[in-house]
């Protein structure tokens, strides 16, 4: 019998190689909302302090949680100067809120107007800062240098931002950020990235200081930084990241906020000592490779400067009209990649820690060919293939040698006895063997008086066996009166193997 086999193998793929997602122009705002119309008791300013934006990913990219930006300080810097980082927070599945507050006021100016431009606290009063950052943050009266009312604070205006998003697009999700446990509703702190730029990156360190925040971001620095107020409270200073630029006014200053955070042991900083800037320093973004293995990111990319201002430095990490771009007009992949890693994205792909089958190599697509939950740019990854051979249907019967009795002695009464073997093979469900009616054994025209007894041990099957052993025993029976006749006595036997269950 023949046998043929058919094997088909299927190789493992080698994993793509992964590359951050390029950086684009912004997203149009998924919605505009006026402060006045969140809360009808929130009046604008002159110059208008603007209106609320909000960007919102497809729902298979969001990841629940919700991202607050508050603006750099100023009269210009409203949120539709912030277009590009509010749309890639918006790109990362954050639902996105850059909010609209109170940062028009003149901390920065000198005493009596302000709270002074100086490294140093003012001694008139030492809480300058402070006392007006905790205004414009609550509205509760307490310092000279701003007017804020609790409708006009940082809080309300978040709260019933909420609020009205929540009732007014109930299928987005926004309901989920809201805590309503306490005499109003308020942000669900633990699921919200508080990020700020300069006075906004102040207000965002005040914020996790009060509460568990489930990450903070300041990006670039900020008058105030070494007055005192900074410290690290309610939220671990493993959540907190920083982006700054290299030669922005207040880089030196802020590092002190770093140190009462914790996320620097001493100032100046280690990688940064002195000006002027090394552009081949290999701590700076542009010169780090992907993850950048640090929360502290330092950079120092050519900003553009429009409209023309002495220091486009200090808003370049964020202002639209600061920041550094490629060829094409969007913004500096470099920059892009620190904002997507100082939110969470450490290896810059579009895909948040949080949901990246593979967080340290940048895969984008995130396919994951053998669906074992990583990535195949993290790899070993194994593609499923197939190995096999084809059985063909199979009954085979071979005997052993022929089984002799040996020599009948005449006149006497005798049982004789003979053995052989029988190897079966079956693919077959099941399988049965059997002999032909053995009848009796013959010589020429004489045949024994007793009939020939075959017994098969075992005879069936109930599986596929191969090269089974069946033991078949032969008994005749000669009695004293049998008359026999000179030669040899035998009998042809047909054995057959079946099945019911090919």
């Amino acid at each position: 019998m023949t046998f043929r086999q058919c094997i088909v193998v299927a190789a493992a793929g080698l994993a793509p190689l992964g590359f951050t997602a390029d950086a684009r122009a912004a997203d149009p705002a998924t919605h505009t909302i006026a402060p006045s119309v969140a809360d009808p008791a929130t009046t604008d300013t002159s110059p208008t302090r603007g209106n609320n934006l909000v960007w919102l990913a497809a729902p298979e990219r969001r990841v629940g949680k919700l991202l607050v930006f508050l603006p750099l300080g100023g009269m210009l810097n409203i949120p539709t100067e912030f277009e590009e980082f509010g749309s890639e927070a918006g790109r990362l599945g954050y639902h996105t809120i850059v909010l609209a507050y109170r940062n028009e006021a003149p901390v920065a100016m000198a005493p009596p107007v302000g709270c002074g431009n100086g490294v140093e606290a003012s001694t008139a009063p030492p809480n300058c800062a402070i006392d007006a950052r905790m205004e414009i943050l609550n509205g509760l009266e307490k310092s000279a240098t701003v007017n804020v009312n609790r409708a006009g604070s940082i809080e309300n205006r978040l709260n019933k931002l909420l609020v009205h998003l929540a009732a007014t697009y109930p299928s987005e999700g926004w309901g989920q950020f809201i805590d309503t446990g306490g005499t109003e509703p308020t942000p669900k702190w633990s699921q919200t990235v508080i990020a700020g730029g300069s006075f906004g990156a102040g207000q965002a360190a005040i914020i996790a200081a009060e509460h568990e925040v489930h990450r903070a971001v300041l990006i670039t620095g900020w008058t105030d930084a070494k007055h005192g107020w900074v410290k690290l409270g309610a939220t671990p200073q493993n959540r907190f990241a920083t982006l700054i630029h290299a030669r922005e006014e207040f880089f030196a200053r802020t590092c002190f906020a770093y140190v009462a955070l914790g996320l620097a042991p001493v100032c100046p900083l280690a990688e940064f000592p002195v000006l002027p800037v090394v552009a081949t320093n290999p701590a700076l973004v542009e010169n780090r490779p992907l993850p950048f293995g640090t929360r502290q990111l330092v950079f120092n990319i050519e900003p553009i400067n429009q409209p023309p201002i002495a220091n486009p430095y200090h808003p370049s990490p964020l202002r639209d009209g600061y920041l550094p771009r490629e060829a094409n007009g969007a913004p500096a992949q470099k920059l892009v990649n620190a904002w997507r890693s100082s939110l969470g994205d450490s290896d810059a792909d579009t895909r948040l820690d949080q949901v990246d089958n593979c967080p340290l190599v940048a895969n984008a697509e995130q396919v994951d060919s053998d669906a074992n939950g990583t990535g195949d740019a993290c790899g070993p990854t194994f593609a499923q293939g197939t190995v096999g051979g084809a059985v063909p249907a199979t009954l085979a019967l071979t005997l052993g040698t022929p089984a002799t009795f040996g020599a009948f002695v005449p006149g006497v009464t005798r049982t004789y006895d003979a053995t052989t073997t029988a190897s079966v093979i079956s693919t077959a469900g099941d399988a049965a063997l059997t002999v032909s009616d053995p009848g009796h054994l013959t010589n020429g025209a004489f045949s024994l008086p007793e009939p020939l007894r075959v017994t098969l041990n075992p005879a069936s099957w109930t599986a596929p066996v191969s090269n089974a052993a069946v033991s078949v025993a032969f008994t005749q029976l000669v009695k004293a009166t049998d008359a026999l006749r000179t030669g040899t006595y035998s009998k042809v036997l047909t054995f057959t193997l079946s099945t019911t269950t090919p």
